[in-house]
């Protein structure tokens, strides 16, 4: 699979189907911000072959979660208040919103 990386994200896998996440904001066209994507892609993937699962199906989930955090801390800060850091600090709260199921 390829991410696309931009302030919007698109995943496209060898089998022709693609994903562009709907959920974005311009504060995530930053430097770093594919940095944190890459960190939270690994981590996820590095538990799904813990777990046996299939490591492509958490790149939606790390590009979500990653969205999902950009977007929090545009609204509380501003969209030129995001820097890498401060993604960071944001993804222990959109984790927090998910059920135990979604968290894995």
């Amino acid at each position: 699979s390829v991410v696309l990386k931009g302030a919007r994200v698109a995943i496209a896998h060898p089998d022709g189907r693609t994903w562009l996440n709907p959920n974005s904001t311009p504060a995530l066209a930053r430097g770093g911000s594919g940095d944190v994507l890459t960190g939270l892609m690994g981590g996820l993937m590095a538990q799904a072959i813990a777990r046996n699962i299939p490591v492509e199906s958490m790149i939606p989930v790390a590009v979500w979660w990653h969205a999902q955090a950009g977007c929090l801390a545009a609204q509380q800060r501003t969209e030129l208040g995001v820097d890498a850091e401060t993604l960071t600090q944001y993804l222990p709260q959109v984790i927090q919103t998910l059920s135990p199921h979604q968290r894995g």
